[in-house]
């Protein structure tokens, strides 16, 4: 077993005693950047139309993967059921009462439950 596979199995059973969570130990990819995997619809739609009722295709493409002894670990986080808020903020009007976009952001990830959820890829480029 190589360094790296002892570390991660080290860190799987020091983790595994925390019971009210799912923690996952990724180990990184061989080949930087080839460990992750897009899915993307050029014909367009909605993302619930796509993935369907409990993210059909994300779950179907996992199980494929899975059965190919090339892949290993395969999974998703994607769940096109979580709820989503969509927050229109008025800037003009936030400008005048001395609001910055910046504090309104704060204030919602505050309130929303995190000041740091996840990074997300688009067009190449890695956002939070």
């Amino acid at each position: 077993m190589s360094h790296g596979k002892h570390v991660l199995a080290d860190l799987r059973a020091r983790l595994s005693v925390i019971k009210d969570a799912r923690v996952l130990t990724i180990p990184p990819p061989p080949v930087p950047g080839l460990g992750v995997l897009v899915v993307s619809d050029d014909a367009g739609g909605s993302h619930r139309a796509r993935f369907g009722g409990p993210c059909a295709a994300a779950n179907d493409l996992v199980a494929a993967a899975n059965k190919d002894p090339h892949f290993a670990g395969a999974f998703t986080l994607f769940n096109a059921g979580s709820p989503s808020v969509y927050a229109d903020i008025d800037r003009v009007k936030a400008q005048k009462v001395g609001v910055t976009p910046t504090d309104v952001f704060s204030t919602l990830q505050v309130y929303l439950g995190s000041q740091y959820v996840n990074d997300f890829n688009l067009l190449g480029r890695t956002y939070e």
